[in-house]
């Protein structure tokens, strides 16, 4: 360990002499820190000074050596969990690819490495087995379920899984199918995505009562190339960077690389591949997490 006051000197021969012309080298310690000729009386207090600055250092440098060796069980116990809640879709479960690790797990693997923190998962997506969540959904259940308010106001950071409800089931509210409505149908299932998202991100501050938090948003992973779903995504973005939010396109992800969306999956539930998920932690490790 390096001795916390930095190198020490030996101080060279001071040059000084008798009478006669010749050196003197015989004066005491505290002559030679203190100063010439002291009284008596103060030759004792400047000794006394003296040994007591030396025991006080000594004291210092065995408390910091005794911190250093249990520094790392100290951070251990004092450092808080990361608690990261993930909302909406089934998509960021594991279930939804049982095979493979997921962008949940492995971001906050990243995030625990980075943070040097423990991580504390809170999943609250809506099960496989129901329609994935459209936003009108999400914020009914930030509204209604008393659970989800609570993890909502005690997390750290917040993922928020888009489901594909936002760009299968709300479009069918607004047109039959796009063949037959191409222009009206993508707007307005985007204005009410955009309301919806807005609504949510402003419900989850009140629940918090205006304090900080880190929201990460992940798009939708597509079922098709509709361009519903591209506005849908770049709508989410949007939403997301006006409120202090990072996003993932998960759609630009997939346009670019056709191994990111398991094939022939459930239209209700698309699922990402491993390939998918690691490209998608990429990113939301990408953007950072300080705290």
């Amino acid at each position: 360990m390096s001795h916390p006051f930095g190198p020490l000197e030996t101080a060279g021969r001071l040059d000084g002499g008798s009478g006669d012309g010749e050196q003197d080298d015989s004066r005491s310690v505290d002559e030679l820190v203190l100063g010439p000729d002291p009284s008596a009386s103060t030759h004792r207090l400047h000794r006394y000074l003296l040994v007591a600055t030396v025991l006080s250092g000594l004291a210092v440098l065995a408390m910091m050596s005794g911190l250093e060796s249990r520094e790392p069980a100290a951070l251990e116990l004092l450092s808080a969990p990361l608690d990261i809640l993930v909302l909406g879709d089934s998509s960021a479960d594991p279930e939804a690819c049982s095979s493979c690790s997921t962008y949940v797990d492995r971001s906050a693997a990243s995030w625990s490495e980075s943070t040097r923190r423990r991580v504390r998962l809170d999943r609250k997506t809506v099960p496989s087995d129901l329609a994935a969540p459209s936003m009108t959904t999400l914020v009914e259940s930030l509204r209604s379920d008393l659970d989800i308010r609570d993890s909502v106001s005690e997390a750290d950071v917040i993922l928020l899984a888009i489901g594909s409800g936002d760009v299968t089931d709300a479009a069918a509210a607004f047109c039959r199918a796009e063949r037959q409505a191409p222009s009206p149908c993508p707007a307005a299932s985007v204005v009410e995505f955009r309301r919806g998202l807005a609504s949510w991100i402003t419900e989850i501050d009140t629940i918090r009562d205006h304090r900080p938090v880190i929201l990460r948003v992940i798009t939708p992973p597509p079922t098709s190339g509709l361009p519903r779903q591209s506005h849908v995504a770049r709508t989410a973005c949007q939403v997301a960077a006006a409120h202090a939010a990072a996003c993932v396109n998960v759609y630009d992800l997939a346009r670019t690389d056709e191994l990111v969306v398991e094939p022939g999956g459930d239209p209700r539930h698309t699922q990402l591949t491993q390939h998918g998920h690691d490209l998608v932690a990429a990113e939301l490790t990408a953007t950072g997490i300080i705290r």
